[in-house]
C-alpha cells in the first residue's frame, strides 16, 4: 500500500512539474542574416510581412521578415526589416514607429500605450486587443530602432500577455548582433 501510495505522489509531483520543464525547453534563435537572437519556445518558422506605413514624412511598404512561434495559445514573434532609405528622416525615428504602430492596430483597440526605454532604446510599447468572444486576443508589442533597422517583439495571448512570465522571458532574451544584411 505504502508503494502504491509514494507511487502516485511520485507521479502527482512529475506532473505538477511539467509544465515549468516545458518552460526550460526554449531554444536560442540566432538571425545573422536579420542582426538578432531571442529565445522561443521552439524553432520559430519565417515568413515576409508588407504593410504600408503613413508617417508625417510619407507613406510607403515597409518590408519586414516576421519569425515566430506557437505554444498553446500563445505565439512569440519578433519582426525585424529596415525601412527603405531616406524614409524615415533623422532625428524622426518616433514618427515611423507611431506610424507603424497604427497600421498594426487599425480600428481595434489600443488598451495601453508608452514610449520607454528598452534595452537602452528609445522604443514605444503598445498592447491592443483583437477578435472575439473565444476568439479574443490582446497583442502586447514592443518596437524600437537599432541603427537602420526596425524590431518589434510581440506577443499575442488571451488578454493580459504582458503579465505573464513566458512574455517576460521571452522580451529579456532579445539581443541585436551583428548584422549581416538580407535582401528582399
Amino acid at each position: 500500500m505504502r508503494v502504491v501510495v509514494a507511487s502516485a505522489l511520485l507521479s502527482l509531483t512529475a506532473a505538477a512539474a511539467a509544465p515549468e520543464s516545458r518552460k526550460d525547453t526554449w531554444v536560442q534563435f540566432n538571425s545573422p542574416g536579420f542582426g538578432f537572437s531571442a529565445e522561443f519556445p521552439h524553432s520559430p518558422k519565417e515568413r515576409p510581412v508588407d504593410q504600408t506605413v503613413e508617417t508625417t514624412s510619407g507613406s510607403g511598404i515597409f518590408k519586414r521578415t516576421q519569425f515566430w512561434a506557437s505554444s498553446g495559445l500563445i505565439t512569440y514573434a519578433v519582426e525585424a526589416g529596415s525601412p527603405p532609405p531616406g524614409y524615415v528622416p533623422s532625428g524622426r525615428e518616433s514618427d515611423f514607429l507611431l506610424g507603424l504602430q497604427r497600421a498594426m492596430v487599425g480600428s481595434h483597440p489600443v488598451h495601453s500605450w508608452r514610449e520607454t526605454r528598452f534595452q537602452g532604446r528609445a522604443a514605444i510599447e503598445f498592447t491592443y486587443y483583437h477578435g472575439d468572444g473565444d476568439k479574443a486576443r490582446a497583442s502586447h508589442i514592443v518596437t524600437f530602432f537599432v541603427n537602420t533597422r526596425v524590431f518589434m517583439l510581440i506577443v499575442t495571448a488571451p488578454r493580459g500577455p504582458a503579465a505573464r512570465p513566458e512574455t517576460q522571458r521571452f522580451l529579456s532574451s532579445f539581443r541585436a548582433t551583428t548584422f549581416k544584411p538580407t535582401t528582399f
